[in-house]
């Protein structure tokens, strides 16, 4: 087995989380992100805790950013503190949560046919494709662990070997 980095998330950060996503309360924690590394307050709504791109997420909404989204549990510092009464934002509300997308996956064309046949049993393809149901939110994540990048072509279609057929119709949930 190969050796994978664990992403250590404390109990103590762990416990608040996991009680307000039941009990549907609201937050505070620092939450610090590559984007901005500064401690930085802020109040969120968690609902569902998933593990997703080789490390766990809580999917929550924002109130600073008003809006939902995917919060890293090991970027938490600090205990998370439990505001008082229930969260008006929960996972009936998180529409890319709820929203069920489609992916399908196909030998990058550029292959032989003889390498696009060793694809397709390598996947599990049937008639050539393989369809695949996400939730958009975790689209990106599923992308991400097919090593799929639909932003830059690979120069060696060995080196992609799939490719993503409905792109057009998916693009909108993936992250830029």
């Amino acid at each position: 087995q190969m050796p994978i980095p664990v992403r250590k998330i404390e109990p103590e950060i762990l416990r608040p989380i996991v009680s307000a996503c039941h009990k549907k309360q609201r937050l505070e924690v620092d939450y610090r992100s590559l984007n901005d590394p500064q401690p930085d307050g802020r109040v969120i709504a968690p609902h569902s805790i998933v593990y997703a791109a080789n490390r766990w997420h809580v999917r929550a909404y924002c109130e600073k950013n008003q809006e939902y989204r995917d919060f890293v549990l090991t970027r938490f510092f600090g205990v998370p503190e439990i505001e008082d009464g229930k969260s008006e934002f929960t996972a009936v509300e998180d529409d890319d949560w709820n929203c069920m997308v489609n992916v399908n996956i196909i030998p990058d064309e550029r292959l032989s046919v003889e390498q696009q046949q060793i694809v397709e049993h390598d996947y599990g393809m049937t008639d050539g494709s393989l369809l695949i149901t996400v939730r958009a939110s975790l689209l990106t994540y599923l992308l991400q662990s097919l090593r799929i990048d639909v932003h830059t072509v690979q120069a060696d279609p060995v080196a992609q070997q799939i490719v993503v057929q409905n792109l057009a119709a998916i693009k909108r949930w993936i992250f830029s």
